[in-house]
């Protein structure tokens, strides 16, 4: 290779340079942490990961020095009350922080008699030490602490919640002063809001509750009628349809209720049966709440001069009109008087009051079809001379009372 010897030498110089200065990076020692990892207990799956320093407990062994002072060399154990002794400082909270704070801590402390002190803190053994943790988990007890342990590790230990996270609270009773502190657990498993995750030191409970599960009760005409959970912000009405099991056939889904605060709320479900994205699948159902299906399908008789006599079932959520109804019967007989077609029902107190509609106009479009109303009669007569009156639709008082019992 031809080129300048003196420059040649300047990149071998810088090259050496380099590797030294990696091989010193890889020499230092590194911070002492725990890497913990919280699974879900319902599919294993991994869902935080969090790492944080080593925080300082009593029976701590520490190693203490101070470059260029080698009389300052120490090896200190943290006492019960959480605190060491060091030459010309005296007492030093330790337990409670890490170790770099302590590190900091002295610095700043011996800055009063020495100049840029460079203080170095080394963990030599911690002891074994216990955590408890009681309440809402599935393995309560005592669990050894390791480094860095935190609230969300020791819930791992216990083998994770047994209860629902958004209801979930923990109270974390410090050891010693028997001071509390909160965990909201929703916000931090359920948004990882690290500041939540607190440290602990030996002897630290943490007890965690239990709330009421917030639900919502789905009774009647469904394959698996009871409660069901339901959030701050309820639960919508085909969500619990679908936990319920789905309606029964004969539900009536158009006249389906809601129990609100002792009010009754009417709602129309029935277009759920063809399109579970329509409107009313978003109408929130409230903790608290009652969603009650019916049972029964709404019915309407179709009797006189037509080809099939009966009871007929109303379509879930449809109406039904005079034309409608006695298409369904199969239509009129020759000898029968369309144009004196008779709708009836029952009133107030259990008497047939009766409405005449020319169905022979409804059929050229002469007037508008009338809607049948759940137990109507439909009532076709025979065509005769004479006209008619109540008194002639005195037989069917029976099956209009017959059908007002469905």
């Amino acid at each position: 290779m031809n080129g300048n010897p003196r420059m040649m030498n300047w990149r071998l110089i810088c090259c050496s340079a380099v590797l030294f200065a990696v091989q010193v990076l890889l020499m230092l020692p590194q911070p002492r942490c725990l890497a913990s990892t919280i699974y879900d207990q319902s599919d294993g799956t991994n869902i935080a990961v969090s790492s944080h320093p080593y925080v300082l407990a009593p029976n701590d062994q520490l190693s203490i020095s101070v470059a260029g002072h080698p009389e300052l060399q120490s090896t200190v154990i943290v006492l019960p009350d959480g605190t060491i002794s060091f030459p010309i400082i005296g007492k030093v909270t330790a337990a409670g922080i890490t170790v770099d704070s302590l590190t900091r801590t002295l610095s700043e402390k011996l800055n009063q008699t020495m100049v840029n002190p460079d203080v170095t803190v080394s963990v030599m053994a911690t002891s074994s030490q216990k955590v408890g943790i009681v309440g809402a988990v599935h393995s309560p007890g005592q669990y050894n602490i390791q480094l860095g342990y935190r609230v969300l590790d020791v819930i791992a230990a216990a083998g994770g919640l047994s209860s629902d996270p958004s209801v979930t609270q923990a109270t974390l009773i410090r050891a010693g002063t028997g001071s509390t502190v909160a965990v909201d657990v929703p916000d931090l498993m359920n948004h990882g809001d690290e500041s939540l995750n607190l440290p602990l030191v030996p002897a630290d409970v943490l007890l965690v509750q239990a709330g009421t599960m917030q639900q919502v009760q789905v009774t009647g005409a469904v394959q698996k009628p009871g409660d069901y959970p339901a959030g701050a912000n309820g639960e919508t009405t085909v969500n619990l349809l679908t936990d319920a099991g789905g309606p029964l056939p004969d539900a009536s889904l158009a006249h389906a209720q809601i129990l609100h605060q002792g009010v009754i709320v009417n709602i129309d479900l029935s277009s759920l049966r063809k399109n579970i994205d329509s409107s009313v699948a978003r109408i929130r159902v409230m903790p608290g709440d009652v969603l009650e299906i019916p049972e029964g399908v709404e019915k309407v008789s179709v009797l006189g001069e037509v080809r099939n006599p009966g009871t007929f079932d109303i379509p879930d959520g449809e109406t039904l009109t005079v034309v409608s109804a006695i298409a369904l019967a199969g239509g009129t007989v020759d000898g029968s008087d369309p144009t004196k077609t008779s709708i009836l029902s029952l009133d107030a107190n259990n008497k047939p009051r009766a409405v005449t509609v020319n169905l022979g106009q409804i059929l050229i479009g002469k007037r508008q079809d009338v809607v049948v109303a759940p137990k109507d009669v439909v009532y076709v007569p025979a065509h005769s001379k004479g006209g008619t009156n109540l008194n002639d639709f005195s037989w069917l008082s029976g099956p209009l009372i017959a059908l007002s019992r469905f």
